[in-house]
């Protein structure tokens, strides 16, 4: 066990004595964090201490809180002072920590089915836990996962608060946005009546403001990146800004990081220290992952993202663009923007999105992980395979366990990552 790991299994140990709260251990965990963070480029580290940060502030017993699946609209929530925690993250963050089966073994305890997403079931298990301060309402969609209704239904009865579900149909109609916008202002009066704010259209004017500004910066973001070399972020870094473009969607913290972002992209400043040059060699096969990867400390990496020999240069989740929102009509545009996630839908749609940014980025080979009880992506697989061959890629299906280490076999990883790059 690392020596980070080490020291978060102390503290979750204190938290559950009742000794320190689970906010005060995020507190003290992060002088020990950004050490240990030391070989990241500015910019992750940048990257890292704003979403610990947001997390002391979101776990503050003071603080309002929503618990939300990751494509959960939570520009609705910030115009209402409410600090969405996405339960992906917390649960990958325990993952990353070496925790994940604490609460695995929880959730197992309660006769959660061991087939079920591992990040499921670690929601689940710390729900029962209790070490994190109880949210004052749960919201999820439809979207990525069709696990989410019942699990996240499962932790606002448990919470007893309210639950808010946004239903999104496949295809863009004008009955579909009427069905989405009206969801939508359900929502928000049952904000209202929650938090007893009744003017937040002013403070959601100005969350859309910055949702648009965050829009252009990241399509700004994406063009850089499709040329750039530079070795800012490891390969999971780059598919988990998936999750920081949600939860901080319309928020000014998610505005600097994109800026530090877009600066170190075209700057002389440093790089990653996990690779041995700041650039990528122009040998190394450009590569491009799809669904999610791995939270917890895994070799893999050394070979397939060591910017030498290859290099994850794109990801599926977080290389999904947006038109800027309509002023006039924002409950329409995120309508829009949910209903066209290149995850909802037919199959066409995602293909169709895979193709086009692995086009852009130059890809050499297209890697997707199957992670554990994720049925709907790993169902998906084999219909995957088959276009983007056809499209002219090489393709790998890895299986494995995002969350739970426990259920993933590093050396078969291995000797078929070898293979796949050997086969060039």
């Amino acid at each position: 066990m690392s020596a980070k790991n080490v020291i978060a299994s102390k503290l979750l140990k204190a938290v559950s004595k009742g000794s320190v709260s689970f906010n005060n251990a995020i507190r003290l965990f992060k002088a020990p964090d950004y050490y240990f963070s030391r070989k990241k480029s500015p910019e992750g580290k940048y990257s890292g201490k704003i979403v610990i940060d947001y997390l002391v502030k979101a776990t503050s017993p003071d603080t309002r809180s929503a618990w939300t699946s990751v494509l959960f609209p939570t520009e609705i929530l910030h115009a209402f002072h409410i600090y969405p925690i996405t339960l992906e993250v917390i649960a990958g963050e325990f993952s990353s920590l070496g925790l994940s089966p604490i609460f695995l073994n929880k959730a197992e305890s309660m006769d959660v089915p061991p087939t079920m997403c591992s990040f499921h079931r670690i929601l689940m298990g710390v729900s029962k836990s209790g070490i994190l301060c109880a949210p004052d309402v749960v919201g999820a969609t439809s979207l990525l996962c069709d696990g989410n209704v019942k699990t996240f239904a499962e932790v606002a009865r448990e919470q007893r608060v309210p639950f808010l579900f946004i239903d999104v149909p496949y295809e863009e109609s004008d009955e579909g946005i009427a069905y989405v916008k009206e969801q939508l202002g359900g929502a928000l009066r049952t904000l209202t009546e929650l938090t007893g704010v009744k003017n937040y259209k002013s403070k959601f004017h100005e969350v859309v403001e910055n949702v648009n500004r965050a829009f252009s910066m990241q399509r700004r973001i994406y063009e850089l990146q499709k040329v750039s070399r530079k070795n800012l972020f490891l390969a999971y870094e780059i598919a988990n800004f998936a999750f920081t473009n949600h939860f901080l969607l319309g928020r000014r913290e998610l505005l600097r990081m994109l800026e530090k972002r877009r600066k170190g992209m075209t700057s002389k400043g440093g790089h990653n220290r996990f690779y041995s040059s700041r650039f990528t060699s122009e040998k190394a096969r450009r590569l491009m992952w799809l669904h999610i990867v791995p939270q917890y400390d895994t070799p893999i990496w050394r070979i397939i993202d060591n910017g030498e020999t290859a290099r994850v240069v794109c990801d599926e989740y977080s290389t999904v663009l947006y038109e800027n929102y309509d002023l006039s009509d924002p409950l329409g545009s995120i309508a829009r923007r949910l209903i066209n996630h290149p995850s909802n839908g037919p199959i066409e749609k995602r293909i169709d999105h895979i193709i086009r940014v692995a086009r852009d980025f130059r890809v050499d080979g297209i890697i997707h992980y199957s992670s554990w009880g994720c049925h709907q992506a790993s169902g998906n697989v084999h219909i995957l395979e088959r276009e983007l061959e056809a499209a002219g890629f090489r393709f790998l299906n890895l299986n494995g366990d995002a969350a739970d280490s426990r259920n993933s076999s590093v050396e078969q990883h291995r000797t078929r990552i070898e293979a796949f790059l050997e086969s060039y």
